[in-house]
């Protein structure tokens, strides 16, 4: 007889057969005993914790072999190789899109059907997608699990995260394609777009006033 089969022991709750019993209960018992330092998003298991670790830092280790991309997660470099070999299984009845996944498929039906099967259970509204409830539950709970490295502060949304670590950074990636002025965040740049052409040509002749007198 093989050892494993000697070792396996039956669970009392559904009866299934397994070598590691106590892992297995965890499963009825919704433990998570795994928690993330970086966000508080909790585990079953520890290699889960593990491999969603590496989203908080900087390692893509898994490369595909067809071009030069690089992903943080093995799922997404699966997802990314059908690219290459052109595969969409799943397709919408209404549009004729196709997807790689049964779950992008899903969300994508939503925009047809308008349906919001994620309820918030602390009022009473109702989402298309999980991480918009998510988002939405961190307004009741006050939750914010993203953290700003170079301070103390901390936003319950990672967009807001990302436009806070510009004001340490100074950086300022978008640019008017009319007159080349640039601009750390993209609502600035919406509201420079929406300035008349007059306005911005008196604008850039101040400043070009100013820097010639200095």
């Amino acid at each position: 007889t093989d050892k494993s089969e000697r070792k396996k022991k039956e669970c009392q709750i559904c009866g299934k057969e397994v070598v590691k019993l106590i892992r297995h209960m965890k499963v009825h018992y919704e433990l998570k005993p795994f928690k993330c330092e970086n966000c508080g998003k909790e585990f079953k298991r520890k290699q889960n914790l593990t491999e969603h670790q590496i989203i908080h830092t900087e390692a893509m280790p898994f490369q595909c072999e067809n071009c030069d991309k690089s992903f943080k997660r093995k799922w997404e470099l699966t997802i990314h190789q059908r690219i290459h070999s052109g595969v969409n299984l799943h397709k919408c009845e209404f549009c004729n899109k196709t997807f790689n996944q049964s779950s992008d498929l899903s969300k994508h039906i939503r925009t047809h059907t308008g349906a919001k099967p994620y309820k918030c259970e602390l009022c009473d509204k109702s989402f298309s997608i999980t991480s918009h409830l998510s988002r939405h539950t961190r307004t009741h709970t006050g939750a914010k699990p993203y953290k700003c490295d170079l301070c103390e502060k901390s936003f319950n949304q990672s967009s807001t995260l990302t436009r806070h670590l510009t004001t340490h950074t100074r950086v300022k990636s978008f640019k008017c394609g009319i007159c080349g002025i640039t601009f750390s965040r993209t609502n600035h740049l919406t509201k420079h777009i929406k300035v008349p052409p007059t306005i911005k040509n008196k604008m850039n002749s101040k400043k070009m006033g100013n820097a010639i007198s200095c």
